[in-house]
C-alpha cells in the first residue's frame, strides 16, 4: 500500500490528513534531507488509531529533530504488524531497537523470520 506523506508532524496536520481515527496504521517518523529526501528514524504502528499514536510524537523531546511523518492505513492489526515487521527487517530506523511486538492477545508469526519470538 502506498504511504501518504511526508506531512509536517503537527497536531493540526495529523487531524487533517489522518482522518480515520479508528483504523490500524503504520507510520514513519523522519525529516526531510535536501539530498536524500525523506529520511526516517522510526517505523511504528498502532493497532487501533494511527492518528492517536502520531500525536504522541508532537513536541516530544526525543523526536524534536524529526518533524515529518508518513502513514498508511491497514484493514487489520495483523496487516499493520506484518508491514511494520517487513520494514524492520529491511533495516530498522535508529530508534527501533527491538522487533515489533505482536498485536495484543495474538501469536502471529513474523512474516520475515521464524526466529523473532520465543516459542
Amino acid at each position: 500500500m502506498p504511504y501518504s506523506g511526508p506531512h509536517l508532524l503537527d497536531h493540526d496536520v495529523i487531524n487533517r490528513v489522518v482522518t480515520n481515527k479508528k483504523s490500524p496504521g503504520t507510520y514513519y517518523i523522519g525529516r526531510i534531507d535536501k539530498d536524500k529526501g525523506f529520511v526516517y528514524v522510526k517505523i511504528g504502528r498502532d493497532d487501533v488509531s494511527a492518528n492517536t499514536r502520531l500525536h504522541s510524537y508532537v513536541n516530544n523531546d526525543e523526536y524534536k529533530r524529526w518533524t515529518y511523518f508518513k502513514f498508511c492505513y491497514w484493514a487489520t492489526p495483523r496487516e499493520a504488524f506484518e508491514e511494520e515487521s517487513r520494514v524492520f527487517h529491511k533495516g530498522p530506523g535508529p530508534k527501533n531497537e527491538y522487533h515489533p511486538a505482536r498485536p495484543d492477545s495474538t501469536d502471529y508469526p513474523c512474516p520475515v523470520s521464524d526466529d523473532c519470538f520465543d516459542s
